[in-house]
Formats: C-alpha cells, structure tokens, sequence
C-alpha cells in the first residue's frame, strides 16, 4: 500500500511541477502571438489550441458542477469539495484542515499545452 501511495504522490508532483511551467509556456507562445512573430500555421495551432482547451475546460468545470447537485442532493450532510477550482485555501494559510485541489490556472494551462503539443505532431509542426 505504501508504494501505491508514494507512486501516486509522485506523480501528483510530477503532475504539479510541469503544470507550473506550462503557465510560462503558454504566455511565451500569447506574447509571439499577439507580437506577430508566429506563421499561419503556428497561428492555426494556437487559436485551435485555445478553442479545443476552453472546450475542455468547459466540459470538465460543468461535469464537476453537475457532480456537486448530484452528490449534495445524495449525500446532504457531506459537502462537494471540487478536485479543480482556483484561488488559496486560505484555511491552510490560517491553519484550519481544508481539502487540497488543483489549482485552475495550472490546470487550464496544462490543458492549453498539452492539446497544443498533440496539434503540433497533428501538422507535424517542428519549433
């Protein structure tokens, strides 16, 4: 069991560290994009990129939201806590016991860098 669990940290870690620089990604590739400096297609594969992400995000913001009625109406005393959300848990900052999540903003821009890396092997696309 212990290795299951230090498996699982891991890659939870993994997963927590690359998403923090996949934010630096995704604002390097908007500042080439809104300076002009991008071709047709490298401008085809951000705006694409963009559009499949927040479709992504959409689809998994609103399966959380209809998760949260379903489990609330079900389980009434037990709140839903969101895997995904944004903001600090400023009851960690003041140390009260409040449930860990993923941060919205690693987790958007996660999803906008790997959709735009499946792109670029779509167009075989080399940087």
């Amino acid at each position: 069991m212990f290795i299951i669990d230090l498996v699982f940290t891991l890659a939870l870690f993994f997963l927590a560290f690359y998403s923090m620089f996949t934010v630096f990604g995704a604002l390097k590739i908007a500042f080439k994009t809104v300076k002009g400096e991008l071709d047709e297609l490298e401008r085809k594969i951000v705006f694409d990129s963009l559009a499949y992400s927040m479709l992504t995000i959409f689809a998994l913001h609103a399966a959380q939201f209809i998760l949260g009625i379903i489990f609330n109406f079900n389980h009434g005393n037990r709140p839903f806590i969101p895997f995904i959300s944004s903001g600090i848990p400023f009851g960690t900052v003041f140390g009260l016991e409040t449930p860990s999540h993923f941060e919205a903003i690693f987790f958007d821009a996660l999803v906008f860098t790997i959709i735009y890396k499946l792109l670029q092997k779509k167009f075989a696309f080399k940087n």
